[in-house]
């Protein structure tokens, strides 16, 4: 029998993030081991009420159909006991019993430097773009980046990577069969045939729950050598993951942004994260650990990097309503205030890879900030793809982003 029917067994009868699972194994050694326990030894280990009920029922059926299942879909499955395994997850208290793979990594992705980038949904355009051109840096540089496709920002991550050909490992909330969100799926499709992996403790068919990412992000947080956060808000999840890192005696970066609306990097510099100000002061850092790690490779892969702009996002179909009769009202007469009229700003005046997105938010701007969602509200496009638009248009000289996530024409 496959051994790895024991680990899927155990994981279903401890669940996931069981908090004393690394004592259990250090007790017992294996999964096989604890299936084969007794209820007196499982006690002296410290197993109690339903989790030692669990442990008591032996039964491997649904354990082997998980298996199967998960084999079905191509996927690897990773037990601590595997070479594939991270040896990090190891360390901790409560590591996974099992892992779910899709990709392949490189053979000596444990000997390089892994860095978790988080980048929160309420980050400016000025820190999208700066997040994205630390991404592409590090990744140019041989870093496997570690995050997910979630958020705007996280997402802007992953485009660097795939864009620059670097190494990405995605974690997700979920079962791999679950297209979450569906609008990144195309980028996660990416990033696993660039050399890259998909990863999930979940077994196939797991929908997305608010606790699954406390989950994940122990394992997040657990990872890598270092973690960057950019423009955290407090409170924030990803301060608590942050400060996870730093516990688990993890590197800690912040990117800071606004004072007000991204104060919980500013919170996180306080307690002693080391400022960003690009990829290359990561670098600097991590080379004291790998000196291989070429700084100058890193510093002008960041300087070189333009994102491209996202794909299209998929949309879900429109339910037709039925038909009822209504009464015609004309719509009030609507007064607008006179405006003075703006200096006309051409498309043509700007560069021939311009994408149609950032062409769409062109004539939107104004001199006067507006929000994103001001801006957006007013165009078919989805909150990422508006952002990759305004970055395209600050580095064309044409937008200026300001405090508190607003942009304007830039005079």
């Amino acid at each position: 029998m496959d051994k790895r029917i024991y680990w899927v067994w155990l994981q279903g009868a401890l669940g996931c993030g069981y908090a004393h699972t690394g004592r259990l194994l250090r007790t017992f050694g294996s999964a096989e081991r604890v299936w084969l326990a007794d209820e007196q030894a499982l006690r002296a280990a410290g197993l109690t009420g339903a989790v030692l009920k669990k442990a008591m029922n032996k039964a491997v059926d649904k354990a082997g159909k998980q298996l199967r299942a998960a084999v079905a879909c191509g996927w690897q499955v990773w037990t601590p006991d595997m070479p594939e395994y991270p040896a990090p997850w190891k360390e901790i208290a409560d590591p996974p019993l099992v892992i779910y793979a899709t990709g392949a990594l490189p053979a000596d992705w444990q000997q390089r430097p892994v860095v978790t980038i988080l980048a929160t949904r309420r980050i400016s355009t000025s820190g999208l773009l700066l997040t994205g051109k630390i991404a592409a840096g590090l990744a140019t540089g041989g870093v496997i980046v570690a995050g997910d496709t979630i958020s705007g920002g996280d997402a802007a991550v992953m485009a660097a990577v795939a864009s620059v050909g670097g190494c990405g490992i995605l974690l997700q909330p979920c079962g791999l069969d679950v297209s979450y969100p569906k609008t990144t799926e195309y980028l996660r499709d990416e990033i696993v045939k660039g050399g890259g992996v998909m990863l999930s403790e979940f077994p196939a068919g797991t929908t997305v729950r608010k606790e699954n990412y406390r989950l994940r992000n122990r394992l997040l947080a657990a990872l890598p050598h270092a973690m960057i956060v950019t423009e955290a808000p407090d409170p924030s999840g990803t301060l608590q993951v942050a400060r996870l890192a730093s516990t688990n005696g993890r590197d800690v970066f912040a990117v800071p942004g606004d004072l007000v609306t991204h104060a919980g990097c500013h919170q996180l510099i306080r307690e002693q994260a080391m400022l960003v100000r690009g990829a290359e002061d990561v670098a600097r850092e991590l080379s004291i650990k790998f000196p291989s790690l070429d700084v100058k490779l890193v510093a002008n892969a960041e300087q070189t990097y333009v994102p491209r702009p996202p794909k299209d996002p998929v949309k879900a179909p429109v339910k037709k309503k039925s038909l009822r009769a209504v009464t015609h009202r004309e719509p009030p007469e609507i007064k607008l205030l006179p405006t003075e009229p703006l200096p006309e700003l051409s498309v043509a005046d700007l560069p021939a890879s311009i994408s149609d997105n950032a062409k769409c938010i062109l004539p939107l701007l104004t001199e006067r900030p507006q929000g994103l969602e001001e801006l957006t509200e007013k165009t078919p496009l989805s909150l990422p793809q508006a952002m990759m638009a305004l970055t395209e248009l600050e580095l064309c000289g044409v937008a200026e982003s300001h405090a508190g996530g607003r942009y304007s024409r830039k005079g």
